[in-house]
């Protein structure tokens, strides 16, 4: 009878949503895990998205895991909007891209491995 709770169980465990191992979850409902590197941080989306690019007549909507690479000089780059900058004070942290794009991460402390001179 053991055997079977412990198979009971362990199926369970492995049906759980992976949103449990998500670290930050952005303004928009977006959940990220986070992984520092030394050249920063790279935030992945744990769920694909799909994010429409404007660029006139060669417009395009890319889809897929969303990667945002928050550099230790205070740079950001994800392939969806291009360069920006990054930033943190008491209310969370922000991404801003070159293109007007901004991605909030709410009441949320920068990701461990982030500079911490990177504030707004």
């Amino acid at each position: 009878m053991k055997p079977l709770i412990h198979l009971a169980i362990c199926a369970t465990l492995l049906t759980l949503p992976q949103t449990a191992l998500a670290d930050f979850v952005s303004s928009d409902g977006d959940r990220y895990t986070a992984e520092a590197n030394h050249n920063g941080v790279v935030l992945t989306s744990v769920y694909p998205k799909a994010r429409f690019i404007e660029d006139g007549t060669t417009s395009s909507i890319l889809e897929g895991v969303e990667v945002l690479f928050l550099g230790s000089s205070c740079d950001a780059y994800s392939k969806a909007f291009g360069d920006g900058n990054w930033g943190w004070g008491n209310g969370g942290f922000v991404i801003d891209f070159d293109g007007g794009k901004r991605l909030a991460f709410p009441r949320q402390a920068p990701p461990d491995g982030a500079e911490i001179d990177c504030g707004y």
